[in-house]
């Protein structure tokens, strides 16, 4: 069965914003501006909501990064079933360390990329070297999982990420003050201070603290084509160590690829979707109902199950995805090289976010467990 592991609520909307989203770039005048009051923090599950406000403007109906003015999130996401957001993941070993080969592009640096970072506080210990092969395991597992997904509409999607010349996805080691290590927001800026703040960049953000699970930017625009605001940068996401693993990393870097937009067919009021299974849909708040429409629970570890809300290669003439903001556009995104078939890798840490009740203390059963062991692998790109 599928356990529900509660989650405070986000933001109090009104009921107006049950049907509201992620949809445009500045939110349409019938939006329901959100309560100014936030949950309560959770420190043992990674819900801090100090550094975040109720949104306005073009963050209505969501929560603003109050350190960053203007940058929109749907606030922190509790700990995947299996992850203590307060005990950090422990390196992989043996044969789970086995980053997959990704498609390398150009000089591996020139254009729109994602960059992975390891970061840590300056006056702590710095376990790069401990964590550089698992971190690149996780980051090869997330484009293993866009490429899947690319595969089920007969296209072939690849993160493109910053790599060194050996075709390896590049992992800086960054470290920045301590004091900003437990606030998105500052933890942000420390890292724009030292020059990772281009345009050009998405930027995935493996920090070495407990404080949270995970968090994105969310850009809040639905517009189709190259101009949609999801197409640049700088742009943020982060998973603490506690939830270093495929599927929380892979789940906020698509946040910051654009999902999920509320006007799409299955949205939820706080970002992600409604008809399961799928790595981005899950019960997370008020008014959230989920439905099993894709019923191979293999999906949580896909991107869109029906292919109609947020990613679609090949979306048909007049359907939503093509008329609206569709992720598998995204100029961070290669659309030629390896396939989305191959070998055996078992995928741990997958799954997705739990589901969220009005009542933090109720549990409710969704079906099948959440965390799936996909065994898949992406090809090697034989251009790489």
């Amino acid at each position: 069965m599928k356990r529900a592991i509660p989650h405070p609520p986000r933001i109090l909307l009104a009921a107006a914003a049950l049907v509201l989203a992620v949809a445009g770039l500045s939110a349409p005048s019938s939006a329901a501006v959100p309560s100014t009051s936030l949950p309560a923090d959770d420190p043992a599950r990674g819900l801090l909501y100090g550094g975040f406000k109720a949104g306005t403007g073009r963050c209505a109906g969501l929560l603003e990064v109050k350190a960053v003015p203007g940058a929109c999130t749907h606030g922190p996401d509790a700990p995947f079933p299996g992850l203590d957001v307060t005990k950090s993941v422990p390196p992989l070993t043996g044969l789970a360390v086995n980053p997959l080969s990704v498609v390398c592009d150009g000089d591996g640096v020139s254009g729109n990329r994602v960059q992975v970072l390891y970061v840590r506080g300056s006056g702590n210990a710095d376990r790069y070297n401990q964590y550089l092969a698992s971190i690149r395991t996780w980051s090869s597992q997330v484009d293993d999982i866009y490429s899947a997904s690319a595969a089920q509409t007969g296209g072939t999607r690849h993160v493109r990420f910053v790599t060194d010349s050996g075709c390896n996805i590049a992992v800086s080691n960054v470290a920045i003050a301590n004091s900003a290590l437990s606030d998105f927001g500052n933890s942000v800026n420390a890292i724009k201070a030292l020059g990772y703040n281009r345009t050009d960049r998405k930027y995935l953000m493996y920090v070495d603290a407990t404080a949270l699970c995970g968090v994105a930017y969310v850009t809040l625009d639905d517009q189709p084509g190259q101009n949609n605001a999801n197409n640049s940068g700088a742009s943020f996401s982060r998973v603490d160590s506690g939830c270093w693993s495929a599927g929380p990393a892979a789940h906020e870097l698509t946040h910051a690829m654009g999902a999920v937009m509320s006007s799409s067919p299955n949205h939820t009021a706080y970002g992600h979707c409604t008809d399961d299974y799928d790595i981005m849909c899950y019960n997370d708040g008020p008014g959230t109902v989920i439905r099993i429409v894709c019923t191979d629970q293999a999906q949580d570890n896909r991107l869109d199950c029906n292919k109609n809300d947020y990613f679609n290669t090949n979306p048909p003439a007049g359907s939503y995805l093509a008329t609206h903001w569709n992720t598998a556009n995204n100029r961070f995104l290669i659309s030629g090289g390896g396939g989305g078939t191959g070998g055996p890798l078992t995928l741990i840490g997958v799954g997705k976010c739990v589901d969220v009740n009005a009542d933090r203390h109720r549990q409710r059963d969704q079906g099948p467990g959440l965390v799936v062991q996909r065994q898949h692998r992406a090809a090697v790109d034989p251009a790489g």
